[in-house]
């Protein structure tokens, strides 16, 4: 059976990327798995260097319909009972829209990362959005408050919520035996990050930590020298053989964010941590399921706090605490927070378009 796949970018570097031993496995959201369990995989091509139109008219077909040209190179390859599956929640609205209406017959998978609706057409939208729910087969999602959502347009439950856990083996090969924390506290990322309130509170409490940032965050700096910052041009200046590297010597991962209230921001930080087996310093945040304090992995803080930040470095420079919270950390990886589990719940929602 042919599974049809449509991402928002190149499939193909990530894939060269991990055979290369750059980056982990779950960054394929189980494209992956579906081959090793047999399936005809297809790539829908994702040209990285397209750009699309910045005009209103096409602002707004996009935020109905989706990558409408990335949809018609699926439709060119779509045959009768290929299954069409969609790690990103923006390639597959327009196919929606024809399941629903019966023009293709074909089932439909697509992951939710962020809150589906939003913006000044919210309540326009949100007539097209039932549409499109009924047109998917499965709508999963990676945080419970987006599955909530979803399936409050569904006439039965659509929006499993899916454990995006770290590829063990991976990680595996960079945590070191003894878990060595010599290198102080480490940060790095590009999304939704509140840096200046963490590195406020870096200073306050006079602890070693390493920022590395991407993205359009204007010149940070430090007057602490125990503060270290490098801006990077691009993500591929510090892919994980680097980053990996400096986590597994680092005491505890700081992944500080902004308050968000429509976007999941942080989770790959946050699995980054756990897949090292390090503990975490993090903004308390809404679409994030792990209690990292219930779990006993790391530190909740509130937004534009710095004596908050604070507070948890000082607590995770108490020894114990560490190593408490690291091995927390692993137990949890080991147990249920893993790709594994992840792509065992991606085939949960492929049976039954399979036994179809």
């Amino acid at each position: 059976m042919r599974i049809i796949i449509l991402i928002n970018y190149s499939l193909e570097r990530v894939m060269s990327e991990i055979e290369r031993g750059l980056k982990p496995a779950h960054h394929l959201y189980g494209v992956d798995f579906l081959r090793k369990q047999g399936f005809d995989v297809i790539v829908v091509p994702y040209d990285e260097l397209k750009k699309r139109s910045k005009s209103k008219i096409a602002g707004v077909l996009y935020y109905f319909f989706g990558d409408v040209q990335h949809q018609f190179a699926c439709l060119r390859l779509l045959k009768k009972n290929d299954i069409i599956y969609a790690p990103c929640q923006t390639e597959t609205s327009l196919l929606a829209y024809l399941k629903f209406f019966q023009i293709i017959n074909n089932k439909i998978i697509a992951i939710a990362h962020h809150m589906p609706v939003k913006g000044k057409m919210a309540k326009i939208r949100k007539k097209f959005f039932k549409i499109e729910v009924r047109g998917l087969m499965f709508f999963p999602a990676l945080s419970r408050k987006v599955a909530d959502y979803i399936n409050a347009f569904a006439s039965q439950p659509k929006s499993p919520v899916l454990t995006w856990g770290p590829d063990n083996v991976y990680y595996d090969k960079f945590i070191l035996n003894d878990n060595p924390n010599d290198l102080g506290f480490f940060c790095s990322g590009r999304t939704g990050r509140d840096y200046l309130t963490m590195l406020k509170g870096a200073q306050l409490a006079d602890k070693e930590l390493s920022l590395y940032y991407v993205g359009d965050t204007k010149n940070l700096s430090s007057s602490n020298d125990k503060v270290k910052i490098k801006k990077l041009e691009s993500e591929q200046d510090f892919l994980y053989d680097k980053s990996l590297k400096i986590m597994a010597r680092s005491r505890a991962i700081c992944v500080p964010l902004y308050e968000e209230k429509q976007s999941l921001v942080g989770l790959t930080s946050l699995t980054d941590a756990i897949g090292m087996g390090k503990p975490v310093v993090m903004t308390r945040h809404q679409f994030i399921d792990i209690d990292i304090e219930k779990e006993g992995i790391g530190i909740w803080v509130d937004p534009a706090r710095p004596e908050a930040w604070k507070e948890a470095f000082d607590l995770l420079s108490d020894d114990k605490v560490y190593k408490e919270m690291s091995a927390n950390s692993l137990r949890l990886r080991n147990t249920r927070f893993n790709y594994n589990t992840f792509c065992s719940q991606l085939m949960d929602c492929l049976r039954p378009a399979i036994s179809k």
